[in-house]
């Protein structure tokens, strides 16, 4: 299998004042799961459903609300707890119940979490104890929410039988029945995991649009051990799940810290071989890669690109350095270093080309500089330096055109002095971005 993940989502918005990454923490894995495994889990549910329906399972596990309007009432499936979306008819609040009467995980859905940990999705100090199959009919949704912290991040969904969109905001608008507006759409391929944490499970509130044709969605989470029902006993196969080790970290610590690294990077999941171990790790780099090309390609672009390009490369590069991998630490060390090398003497002409590109101004400075920065004072003082680097290239502008008419001679002396004082003036005021 293919299996891929994408963790580089980014969308800005302004929170509490501040302009933040809203997606940040969410990652997308895919081929996680082949055809004949996603055949076989939508079996599994379909089978699920019909024992709900017939009252075969406990109480709280299976729930059907009538349709009483579109997008509303669709069916869910409980295992490991009960959580109440709203005050129910016996006056409990929204939350997980202390005392709801749900089935325990079933094995297959262990199954599923075993393969989520050791295939590097979640982390073992996350493993799931509970989770939610959403039954979609066609033109069924979820509504604008943030998941309850009665459940620990991170957290997914595993889409299955149709794909469908997933949409992010820190202020979704509700348009119609099932219809909602936000600022990011993540479509959703079949069998795709979608891991929500930080900024993405906390600060953006996400939902699903009416979905165009049925659809099965199973959302995995870890509750809070001080919310956990009455009763509860841990699942004894669900303990001390470790990821799988990469074959490359084995010959790392074998053999000294210089793989061969023309080698093809395998390990065993499951029963089968695949190559997820080296197409995690590459991905991690795709952000980079698109931008070289768009730096270093044959039809060169104009400088006012530069800017929004190179800080993608330099968020890359950190979030490398701050990876849980030791192999991706080790690798985007010497990158930083030649990277604040090549590109730390130019900044100031990049910050500039771009505020002058009509459908960028000054809106991405204020945008790429508090990313390269960590300090939000040394970030404010470098866009105060931009600004004033504009105002002193404008007023010599305006000084030129004061000046009384001279001959051709006189005209070429004057430019060829304005051109030595302004490359002057841009190397006083230098401004070391990237070096942060």
């Amino acid at each position: 299998m293919n299996v891929r993940r994408k963790k580089d989502f980014i969308c800005f918005e302004r929170v509490h004042g501040k302009l933040v990454n809203i997606l940040k923490g969410l990652e997308l894995h895919m081929g996680i799961f082949s055809a004949a495994e996603q055949k076989r889990i939508v079996s599994y549910v379909a089978s699920l459903q019909e024992m709900g329906r017939k009252g075969e399972l406990k109480d709280r596990t299976f729930t059907a609300p009538k349709k009483w309007m579109r997008g509303k009432g669709r069916e869910t499936i409980q295992f490991g707890c009960c959580y109440n979306y709203a005050v129910d008819r016996d006056g409990n609040p929204p939350g997980i119940l202390p005392r709801g009467s749900v089935d325990p995980i079933p094995d297959l859905f262990k199954v599923i979490i075993r393969r989520l940990i050791k295939w590097h999705v979640l982390p073992p100090t996350c493993v799931p104890d509970s989770c939610i199959v959403n039954i979609y009919e066609e033109g069924d949704c979820i509504p604008p929410h943030i998941d309850s912290h009665d459940f620990l991040r991170p957290f997914c969904t595993v889409s299955f039988l149709s794909e469908c969109n997933i949409v992010f905001g820190s202020n979704l608008k509700i348009v119609g029945p099932g219809e909602f507006d936000g600022s990011f759409t993540i479509p959703l391929p079949l069998g795709s995991v979608l891991v929500l944490n930080g900024n993405g499970a906390d600060v953006a509130k996400h939902c699903v649009p009416a979905v165009p044709m049925r659809r099965i969605s199973i959302t995995f989470r870890k509750m809070d051990p001080s919310k956990r029902p009455f009763g509860y006993v841990p699942e004894p196969d669900l303990q001390d799940i470790q990821p799988l080790v990469y074959e490359v970290d084995k010959e790392m610590k074998s053999s000294g810290p210089t793989p061969n690294r023309h080698k093809r990077h395998r390990d065993t999941r499951g029963g089968r071989t695949d190559a997820m171990g080296y197409a995690t790790r590459r991905d991690r780099f795709v952000g980079a890669s698109h931008v070289t090309n768009v730096i270093s390609g044959s039809d060169y672009p104009t400088t006012n690109l530069y800017l929004t390009e190179v800080y993608r490369v330099k968020e890359v590069i950190y979030a490398a350095i701050e990876d849980n991998d030791d192999f991706m630490r080790e690798m985007a060390r010497p990158m930083k270093v030649k990277f604040d090398k090549y590109w730390g003497e130019c900044n100031l002409l990049m910050a500039i080309t771009s505020v002058l590109d009509p459908m960028c101004k000054l809106h991405v400075v204020n945008i790429c500089i508090p990313i390269i920065y960590k300090s939000e004072v040394e970030a404010r003082e470098n866009v105060e330096k931009v600004k004033q680097a504009l105002e002193d290239l404008y007023n010599e502008y305006c000084a030129l055109g004061l000046q009384e008419p001279v001959s051709n001679s006189e005209l070429e002396t004057t430019v060829n002095q304005s051109s030595l004082s302004s490359t002057i003036h841009l190397k006083v005021l230098n401004l070391d971005f990237l070096k942060s």
